[in-house]
């Protein structure tokens, strides 16, 4: 009697230690974000036309920007995968210095087909730090030139469609790329030569209470500065 609840208990070992390894069908595919910003050097004319057109860095009549900072308050991945619709949420997707290529974020993901993807950027007021500020010079068509700051402290969202993907097994990167000479494109020097100036520097800060008209302008140019895809790396 006692081999036979031996050989029970040899038995029901081996099982249930089946079952804790078994291939619950996660892998070590995961799935990072990145930011790679681009077109630092952009015309700024009197003309609206010609405006946002990459240009030679530090050239008469143009825009530089040379540093910024992003902070994402959440980006949602949404997609269907194996026939059922899921949400998976990264929280705080911060690029102190995203003039420099760099990866942030991880996320454990199943392989196979992605299907509906989209990508939700968000972005959040905050009371100590702007979730996007961008520094740089706006160059006059004289030669002057004169430190601009933009400070983008709001609310909201951008939302990007993805192609299907056919994930395997390894390290994919979500990048987001930034064209920023997408921000001054239908402006004019105008724009940047009538607004208010602060500080021994006259810098021209552009935020919800200084220089506003120009910085709804800003906003409105500022989603085509972005976009989104999925690689493997």
């Amino acid at each position: 009697m006692r081999k036979y609840s031996a050989l029970f208990t040899i038995i029901s070992f081996l099982f249930l230690f089946e079952s804790c390894t078994k291939d619950t069908g996660y892998t070590d595919t995961k799935l990072s974000y990145s930011i790679k910003t681009t077109n630092l050097s952009a015309s700024l004319k009197s003309n609206s036309a010609e405006s946002g057109v990459v240009a030679t860095p530090n050239s008469n009549g143009s825009i530089n920007w040379t540093s910024a900072s992003i902070n994402f308050d959440q980006v949602d991945f949404i997609s269907t995968h194996g026939g059922v619709t899921t949400t998976q949420i990264f929280k705080n997707l911060y690029f102190p210095n995203a003039l420099k290529d760099s990866v942030s974020g991880s996320l454990n993901i199943f392989t196979g087909l992605y299907e509906n993807i989209n990508f939700v950027l968000k972005i959040s007021e905050s009371a100590d730090n702007p979730p996007i500020l961008i520094k740089g010079n706006y160059i006059e068509t004289s030669g002057t030139s004169i430190p601009v700051e933009v400070r983008l402290n709001l609310n909201q969202s951008f939302t990007f469609k993805n192609d299907n993907v056919e994930i395997k097994s390894g390290t994919y990167v979500a990048k987001i790329t930034v064209e920023l000479n997408n921000l001054v494109k239908g402006l004019t020097a105008a724009d940047f030569g009538q607004t208010i100036r602060t500080g021994a520097n006259n810098t021209i800060v552009i935020n919800s209470t200084l220089n506003n008209a120009l910085l709804v302008k800003l906003l409105i140019n500022l989603k085509s500065c972005l976009s989104l895809k999925v690689v493997q790396q």
